[in-house]
């Protein structure tokens, strides 16, 4: 797949520049963690926006991809892209993430991408982007999201009649503020005692308690900022993208993600996440000598 076609480049640069506007210090004091792909093209935006190329850290699953990249002298950890930001010590915060994954959005991968911000170290103003395909992925969605309560709840967020909120919510990114925003409205449902123990008492609850998932909505994008941006590709295909700050869940009235979703997810890349983060002092060391 062509990675470097106008409209994506145009992307890069709109997805980076509103990263810096999110931001919680100077771009030269940020630590990112990015998916790099084998040419790397992240990388000249983030450095003519100011970022320090030991302080931009890549991901990347393919060895071939990733022997490439090391060397060229690029930090890059070997692993899953979430799984290594799962794995992620608690004692050095990252302040942004580029997550331009370029596939479908499933709940699965709502879901995962939610419980980031159960991390410490990646839920104090956390910059993040996350891009992804417009596809055939929907199925998961279509019991969740196609309720009177998801697009009335949008409609009230955004001011919009129900039809345009329907369309709005085949757009990837917002999909996965609307799944955020559902754990807010759930979390807030159990506190008041409503019982979800099972799916289809989620769905009951957010049915019967529209307002709630209103309010939800609306605190989601005051705590968030989000925003927004679509393109197609060479082929066709229609990516979907958000921009935001992510959320500390605890301002949500909760310290983990509720009911059947809220097992502990298992990170397995510590090894190699150390590894890198140790030859990034080490670097650091030599600058300051």
């Amino acid at each position: 797949m062509d990675y470097a076609f106008g409209p994506k480049k145009n992307w890069r640069r709109w997805a980076w520049n509103r990263v810096v506007e999110r931001l919680s210090v100077p771009p030269a004091e940020a630590l990112v963690v990015y998916l790099a792909g084998a040419d790397d093209f992240d990388r000249e935006v983030a450095l003519q926006k100011g970022f320090k190329a030991h302080n931009l850290i890549a991901v990347e699953r393919d060895k071939k991809a990733l022997a490439a990249l090391r060397s060229r002298g690029v930090l890059c950890i070997h692993g899953d892209f979430l799984d290594t930001l799962y794995s992620w010590p608690a004692h050095t915060n990252v302040h942004a993430v580029i997550g331009d994954l370029c596939c479908g959005l499933d709940v699965d991968l709502a879901i995962k991408i939610g419980r980031l911000s159960l991390s410490p170290a990646l839920r104090t103003g956390l910059a993040n982007t996350w891009n992804f395909m417009r596809g055939r992925e929907l199925s998961g969605f279509n019991k969740i999201f196609d309720n009177d309560w998801a697009i009335q709840g949008l409609a009230a967020e955004a001011e919009m009649p129900k039809s345009k909120a329907r369309e709005e919510i085949l757009h990837r990114g917002k999909l996965l503020v609307k799944a955020l925003a559902m754990d807010m409205s759930c979390i807030r449902l159990r506190n008041a005692g409503v019982k979800m123990e099972e799916p289809e008492d989620v769905m009951a609850a957010l049915n019967s308690h529209v307002d709630v998932h209103r309010q939800a909505m609306r605190s989601l994008c005051d705590l968030t900022n989000p925003i927004f941006n679509s393109y197609r590709s060479t082929s066709g295909q229609t990516f979907d993208s958000v921009v935001w700050k992510f959320p500390n869940v605890s301002n949500c009235g909760a310290n983990s993600l509720p009911g059947y979703y809220a097992e502990k997810y298992r990170p397995s890349n510590q090894r190699n996440v150390a590894a890198i983060l140790a030859h990034r002092t080490m670097r650091m060391k030599g600058l300051n000598s």
